[in-house]
């Protein structure tokens, strides 16, 4: 077998090929209630910006400079006030083509456990929020990905499944 990594007619495939991008984050915001069960965090768009009168969990762009670490982190704080939160990384990255860019983008989620219920809401994009349990979420929300992260946190919270972030 001849391997062509490392040939020319490698690296001039590879240049023409498109990267993946990682231009967004995803941050999901949950909180325990005393019988063990999630109400998770969600943001309604606005009208009239892209996604209109979606439900979805904090989305954004990360800034240039800025390490997805900290973008999450400014998402959960811009985008709804709560600072008191516990941040852990998950292995779930959407995948996928965005017409808009046309380019492959990757957006990486993280879980964050509020330990407040208290919200104030940046309405640059978003309306309205609120605390649904994981049927409610589920119904909401629009993208299977979403979904299916609402699914993952709650049947691997009490597996150790996340890793707080420093």
């Amino acid at each position: 077998m001849t391997r062509i990594s490392g040939s020319e007619e490698y690296e001039q495939y590879r240049k023409a090929i498109r990267q993946i991008d990682v231009l967004y984050v995803n941050v999901f915001v949950v909180q325990e209630t005393p019988e063990g069960a999630f109400q998770h965090l969600l943001l309604k768009r606005r009208g009239d910006v892209p996604l209109p009168n979606s439900w979805q969990p904090l989305s954004g762009k990360i800034r240039e400079g800025e390490s997805i670490k900290d973008a999450f982190r400014r998402q959960v704080e811009g985008k709804t006030g709560v600072e008191e939160f516990t941040l852990y990384r998950t292995e779930t990255i959407n995948i996928y083509y965005d017409e808009y860019y046309d380019a492959v983008l990757a957006v990486p989620f993280a879980l964050a456990v509020s330990r407040g219920r208290a919200v104030t809401l940046d309405q640059s994009l978003h309306v309205d929020f609120c605390w649904a349990d994981r049927d409610e979420a589920i119904e909401l929300l629009q993208f299977e990905a979403h979904r299916a992260f609402v699914r993952e946190v709650e049947s691997s919270w009490g597996r150790n499944a996340f890793i707080p972030l420093a």
